[in-house]
């Protein structure tokens, strides 16, 4: 039975996943793939939240492999969309709805990319398998508990189905990051040459996340009496000078990347204007780069840290969360497969890229070094997490075709390795 890939993504966007209840997400597309013969495994991560893996071939390498979550970020305001955030709503030539974008629409895409492999089974030279993903939005769950049990091990390529595009007048900003390598004329060809209306990239790496919090701690007194305490935001503050002063040290570039990205983003201290406070605590989200990774800045916050401390402060140190950058080469097979049988099917130029926002592939890579991957998805970046978030649906049509001959050809070349 032939799905209909417009009810198939509208379905899954009519699931609501904000950060959580994958589960649902998990059981429709089990029935889908019992329906058409499709081995499946399930991971429970937590109630209501399930991982699905599926896999079609021969079961034996190569092994090429889709990543998509099923979770999505929160609605926003209410107030601002079009309709309901839940409801799936096509309006010319884009459909509707939280997790259009980011990433229903890779998801529905790699779904029915396997689908269609599944009816050539046969003539696979290798195995394609799909990873359907919790809490990417949240720390990459679901991607870790792969990596934790080796489900990746034996991959040889990796697409992830995140949106990479964007409004061609985007291209025409100095400071978008996506075409922070490429000239004006290049610019300007692309731009000429696009007839879809959305320029997307092949994305061959991406920034590491680094996230911490900095504690400090003193002792409470009434402010008329400062002396019989310790000011907790004055020994932050001084934190927060010698780190200022570390993160302007960080001059290390990657070609494809730019340079380490720390932003401090949460700030609070104190219980009451007459009263020295006795906590006070900043966190920092800092993107990573290969050259300068989480475990690298760590240390130095730490030696920062340390020093200070000698100096009387108490201050603490937590990791919230510490993901690895991923970096492919282009020159690699799946890179240049997905420039070039996507090209046509877009209706564009394509260039490679890197991008600062992180993905599964920072654990689905990590125990495989060797794995080529791409991020290349139906979808508009600039749009996503936003209200009225949406998916152009020629886009997401052509990235079924684009998948699934990708995947074809991947097999073939490397069948004989």
């Amino acid at each position: 039975m032939e799905i209909d890939s417009e009810k198939l993504l509208s379905d899954l966007i009519n699931i609501n996943t904000v950060n959580g209840n994958e589960k649902e997400i998990a059981d429709y597309l089990e029935r889908i793939f019992q329906d058409n013969n499709v081995k499946i495994k399930r991971l429970k991560y937590a109630d209501k939240r399930e991982t699905l893996v599926a896999e079609v071939g021969t079961g034996e390498k190569p092994v090429l492999a889709f990543d998509g979550h099923e979770d999505t970020v929160a609605f926003g305001d209410l107030k601002a969309w079009k309709q309901s955030p839940l409801e799936a709503k096509r309006d010319g030539d884009v459909i509707y709805g939280r997790g259009a974008s980011d990433m229903k629409s890779g998801l529905a895409a790699e779904v029915l990319a396997l689908l269609a492999l599944k009816k050539k089974e046969s003539e696979l030279k290798g195995t394609v398998r799909l990873f359907a993903t919790v809490g990417e939005e949240v720390g990459e769950l679901g991607a870790e508990q792969i990596m934790q049990q080796q489900l990746a091990a034996d991959v040889d390529a990796l697409i992830v189905g995140e949106p990479t595009g964007t409004q061609t007048e985007l291209l025409k900003k100095s400071n978008f990051y996506m075409n922070r390598n490429l000239s004006n004329q290049q610019i300007a060809d692309m731009i000429s040459a696009n007839q879809l209306g959305e320029q997307y990239f092949v994305v061959i790496g991406h920034k590491g996340v680094l996230q911490y919090k900095v504690v400090a701690h003193g002792k409470s007194a009434h402010s008329s009496m400062p002396e019989l305490g310790h000011n907790a935001i004055e020994d932050l503050f001084k934190f927060v000078q010698v780190q200022t002063e570390y993160f302007s040290t960080l001059t290390t570039e990657n070609n494809l990347l730019g340079k380490v990205t720390p932003v401090m983003t949460l700030l609070s201290g104190g219980e009451q204007v007459n009263t020295v406070p006795d906590k006070a605590e900043i966190a920092v989200n800092i993107r990573t780069l290969p050259e300068k990774d989480g475990d690298s800045l760590e240390k130095d916050i730490k030696g920062l840290i340390t020093e200070l401390n000698e100096q009387g402060a108490d201050l603490e140190f937590k990791v919230l969360e510490k993901v690895d950058p991923v970096y492919s080469k282009d020159e690699l097979t799946l890179a240049n497969l997905a420039k070039k049988i996507a090209a046509p099917l877009l209706e564009q130029q394509l260039t490679f890229t890197g991008m600062s926002g992180g993905t599964d592939a920072s654990f689905l890579t990590k125990n495989n070094p060797e794995m080529e991957m791409i991020v290349f998805g139906p979808g508009n970046i600039s749009e996503s997490h936003k209200e009225n978030e949406f998916v152009n649906v020629k886009a997401y049509k052509q990235f079924i075709k684009i998948y699934t001959k990708i995947a074809v050809k991947f097999l073939e070349y490397h069948a004989d390795d």
